[in-house]
C-alpha cells in the first residue's frame, strides 16, 4: 500500500470516527489545548486534541507507545524538549506520526489562524 493509500485510508477513518462521535465546543481563547476522551478500552486510549493558536502547549514525558494522526491540515513551531532548537512543521489531514514510550515531546505553537485537531492513540 502506498504512502497516499494508506494517508486516504487513515483520513476517511478519522473523518468517519469524528463524525460519529458527540460534538464538543472549541477551546475558549488563551486557552491552552482542550483533550477529549474518545474511547478507552483494554488495549488503547484515543484522545482527540485541539490546539489553539499562538499559545504553547508544554511538553510532557510519553508514559506509552503512540500514535498522533492529524485530523485537520496545520503549521506549528516544534521546540526540541532537549537541544531547545525550534523547527517548524507543515502537516496535513491525514499525516501521522509514531513515537516510542518514554521520549519527552517537545513544546508545540500553532502558528495557523484558527485551531487545529490531532487524535492520539495511545497503546496501553
Amino acid at each position: 500500500m502506498s504512502a497516499d493509500s494508506r494517508r486516504d485510508l487513515l483520513r476517511a477513518v478519522t473523518a468517519g470516527f469524528l463524525a460519529a462521535a458527540p460534538g464538543q465546543a472549541r477551546p475558549a481563547a488563551g486557552r491552552q489545548l482542550e483533550r477529549i476522551l474518545r474511547m478507552e478500552n483494554a488495549r488503547i486510549i484515543l484522545t482527540e486534541t485541539v490546539f489553539n493558536p499562538g499559545v504553547p502547549v508544554r511538553g510532557r514525558r510519553r508514559t506509552t507507545d503512540q500514535l498522533i494522526i492529524f485530523v485537520d491540515n496545520c503549521r506549528y513551531e516544534r521546540t526540541d524538549p532537549v537541544s531547545g532548537s525550534k523547527s517548524i512543521r507543515v502537516r496535513k489531514a491525514g499525516d501521522f506520526i509514531w513515537y516510542d514510550k518514554g521520549g519527552a515531546s517537545p513544546v508545540l505553537v500553532n502558528l495557523g489562524e484558527a485551531p487545529y485537531r490531532t487524535l492520539l492513540i495511545e497503546l496501553k
